[in-house]
Formats: structure tokens, sequence, C-alpha cells
């Protein structure tokens, strides 16, 4: 089975994330920032460092990242259902 790509707006992957409890915000890091996922009160901080102009491309990858994997997880639930 060939794997398909998936293109994902922000807007829907926002929408998919908070529906399944899953939040992404910049906290500060010294002078700069590292993103936070709030993933049903789970917290995950990545190691990355960004300036603040970077801040929206890299809250936008992770959204991007995290939807994705909903999907993926739903489709394997899916999947092993039926």
């Amino acid at each position: 089975m060939a794997v398909k790509e998936l293109h994902i707006d922000i807007n829907t992957a926002m929408s998919l994330c908070l529906r399944n409890g899953v939040k992404v915000y910049p906290v500060i890091s010294g002078r700069k920032f590292k993103i936070q996922v709030d993933n049903n009160n789970k917290l995950k901080t990545y190691d990355a460092v960004v300036d603040s102009s970077k801040v929206a491309n890299a809250m936008h990858k992770t959204y991007v990242a995290w939807a994705k994997l909903i999907l993926k997880n739903k489709e394997n639930a899916n999947s092993t259902n039926s």
C-alpha cells in the first residue's frame, strides 16, 4: 500500500487539534521561545529555541504535525476495528 502525503492547511490542523485536546503555544526561554504542546494536560516542551520572528512558523509546523498524527492514529484505530 502506498503512503499518501497529506497536505493540511493551518485552519484544518488547528481545528482538528483543538477538538482532540491538543493546544500549541510558545513559552519564553531566555530572550527566545520554545514551543510547548498541551496534549490533554500532558505537557511537552520542544528543545528547539526560536526567535520571535519564527514563532508563528514553528507553531504552524507543530499544529500540522500533530494533526497528521491524530489522523494517522484514527486511521489505525479504524483499520483494527474492521
